[in-house]
């Protein structure tokens, strides 16, 4: 009856070990941490391109820095969610080093709760028809 038992939770544990790991969560924040610095390759809102592209500098576990093309920064902070189905990033509107810039505004209007549709070591791809500043159109983000 105990030899069952054991048998029983062990087989049980691996089922739950097995559901509750996805590719995305395997690679997504790990991945996403151990390189400090992201290029924004590719933003699109709707059928627009945006040109003006932004770098990220992450910095610690949920902080980062939203870097623009134009030399303005401003702090934001990040999350995977969902079994790191989804990312999210906000600006911290809090932190009193942020100044209303470019970078401000972008990071701004483009935040919120985006679908991870690629997350491999060296590519990250996020979409969303809902941010801060755009609600309707698909916001698709690609980052190397």
């Amino acid at each position: 009856m105990k030899k069952r038992l054991y048998i029983l939770t062990i087989v049980f544990m691996g089922v739950v070990l097995l559901n509750s790991c996805t590719k995305v969560e395997k690679i997504g924040p790990n991945n996403f941490t151990k390189k400090s610095i992201w290029q924004v390759t590719e933003l699109s809102i709707g059928d627009m391109q945006i040109e003006v592209l932004p770098e990220w500098e992450i910095n610690t576990t949920t902080s980062s820095v939203w870097c623009h093309q134009g030399g303005t920064c401003a702090n934001f902070y990040w999350v995977f969610t969902q079994n790191n189905n989804y990312f999210e990033f906000y600006l911290d509107k809090d932190d009193p080093d942020n100044k209303i810039n470019a970078a401000y505004k972008q990071c701004d209007n483009l935040a919120g709760k985006y679908l991870v549709k690629t997350a491999k070591k060296d590519v990250f791809e996020f979409e969303t028809n809902e941010t801060n500043g755009y609600k309707g159109p698909r916001v698709y983000i690609r980052i190397e």
